[in-house]
């Protein structure tokens, strides 16, 4: 009778187990909640392979997308070097907003005609993106300077 009992508890730690070994990690489940708290605030949020001009990417990035369709905005590429500074794709001009944010944040941003790409490794909070809408504005406001 012993037997059986002992049995019958070690399936059922084995199970448990099991069923923990499924969970998410915590750090997973943050992530999780970061990306649904941006997708609330507008952002797309993708995981991808990065781009061709960027190098020194990892395999995988995440990209959050913020669609910008009323305005046409330059097509322009910003990547953050080792040492924190950010550089221009080509060489040009970097938006002094990209100067203020952390730096340690993002590791690149693009612009295409309808939206304004971030890259990033996602260990902040959805809260750090909020700035980042304000860079459409001083993109557009450049590129129209520089027209004319």
């Amino acid at each position: 009778m012993k037997a059986a009992w002992a049995v019958s508890l070690l399936i059922i730690l084995y199970l448990v187990a099991q069923w923990l070994m499924l969970r998410p990690h915590p750090e997973d489940r943050r992530r999780m909640r970061l990306r649904e708290q941006a997708q609330k605030s507008g952002w797309q949020v993708r995981l991808l392979k990065p781009p061709a001009w960027w190098t020194t990417a990892p395999a995988l990035v995440a990209r959050y997308s913020w669609p910008c369709p009323q305005q046409a905005l330059p097509r322009c590429r910003f990547l953050r070097d080792a040492e924190g500074r950010w550089q221009a794709l080509p060489a040009g001009p970097v938006p002094a907003l990209l100067q203020r944010l952390r730096a340690e944040l993002l590791s690149a941003v693009e612009c295409e005609s309808a939206y304004l790409h971030v890259y990033w490794d996602e260990s902040g909070e959805a809260s750090d993106l909020a700035p980042l809408p304000a860079l459409i504005d001083e993109l557009t406001s450049s590129a129209i300077d520089h027209m004319s």
